[in-house]
């Protein structure tokens, strides 16, 4: 019965600690968000970004928002061009 408990208590104390080793790599390889936040140097200004959207992306965003504006899960424009522009910038090629 000893052997029992004692095997049990070690693979418990096993299955911790590889859990706590595996939260402190991910948190050492990927900070939070708010402890790894630069202070911006107030002497550089920010930089241009242009948005330049066609008319019918912006089109069909207003239309898929008003269409869902009384369903259960509302869509909206704004987000919808965020991610299009996220896509974008991510799959184009560099200049």
């Amino acid at each position: 019965m000893k052997k029992k408990k004692a095997r049990f208590v070690f693979a418990s104390l096993l299955i911790v600690s590889i859990l706590c080793s595996m939260c402190l790599t991910a948190l050492s390889e990927q900070p939070l968000l708010p402890l790894s936040r630069k202070v911006s140097d107030p002497e550089k200004p920010l930089k241009w970004v242009e948005f330049n959207v066609p008319y019918e992306p912006l089109k069909q965003a207003m239309d898929i928002d008003v269409d869902s504006y009384q369903d259960r899960i509302h869509v909206s424009w704004i987000d919808l061009l965020a991610y299009l522009g996220a896509c974008l910038l991510y799959t184009s090629p560099s200049p």
